[in-house]
């Protein structure tokens, strides 16, 4: 499912079956850590990975010391960085 913006991912994971998200940190309606956030109090379980073209910084601020997100991906990224964050979600799982 692909959504263009976090409140429609949101709207997306209430209306469906999700088994794992990728999200940008910036963008529309909710943030990625706000969305992450949502959705683990929605489904602890579920894996997330953030995404952020403006370095990983952002993303660690926002988060904390929280468990909220399964992985980060700093943009531009690489096939071995994709596949790295989806043996963690396998893990995950």
């Amino acid at each position: 499912v692909g959504c263009s913006d976090g409140t429609a991912a949101l709207a997306a994971f209430d209306a469906g079956r999700i088994d794992a998200v990728i999200a940008d940190e910036l963008m529309p309606g909710l943030s990625g850590t706000q969305l992450a956030t949502a959705l683990r109090r929605k489904r602890a379980d579920l894996p997330i990975v953030l995404v952020s073209g403006y370095g990983l910084d952002m993303i660690y601020e926002r988060l904390g010391d929280s468990q909220m997100v399964d992985a980060t991906l700093a943009k531009p990224f690489i096939i071995e960085d994709i596949e790295k964050a989806m043996e963690l979600l396998d893990a995950a799982q």
